[in-house]
């Protein structure tokens, strides 16, 4: 599947979520975006080639310069690498509680994936009905496939 990937959302860490600094490195073909938090509570993303070029924006959470770097359609992303603070077996997501992702997901009709540490998994994590589920997860011990997801 990631041969025909070309456009990957991805982000920098922040807290306890996973580090995803190495990719750049890992997957030299690829084109990296990363979320830009606008008010009110809506993300863009943007092609991003150096992680230097991110400065601490909204929560302190490093992100892209609009003016800098392009933005990039949510269409045109062919997989969105999402950060959490804990991910369920079910597909939920426990965030920093902003719905930034939350929005943006709603319109998308790729590939979601969550990206955690092992300890990260529970069997679900508190979300309502307009939260968007995972299609897959992924921890250091592989992939995980939720046990439902409808869109």
């Amino acid at each position: 599947m990631l041969a025909s990937v070309q456009t990957i959302a991805v982000y920098a860490s922040h807290g306890p979520e996973v580090s995803l600094a190495s990719l750049a490195s890992l997957l030299p073909d690829k084109r990296l975006v990363y979320p830009l938090c606008h008010a009110p509570r809506r993300l863009s993303f943007h092609h991003v080639t150096r992680l230097s070029e991110l400065s601490a924006g909204t929560l302190g959470i490093p992100e892209p310069n609009a003016g800098l770097h392009p933005e990039v359609a949510l269409a045109d992303i062919d997989l969105i690498l999402c950060p959490g603070l804990c991910f369920g077996l079910d597909g939920s997501r426990l965030g920093h509680g902003g719905g930034y992702y939350d929005r943006a997901l709603e319109h998308y009709s790729g590939v979601v994936c969550g990206v955690a540490l092992e300890q990260q998994i529970k069997p679900s994590v508190p979300h309502d009905d307009h939260d968007i589920l995972m299609d897959w997860l992924v921890t250091e011990n592989g992939i995980k496939l939720p046990h439902s997801r409808p869109r």
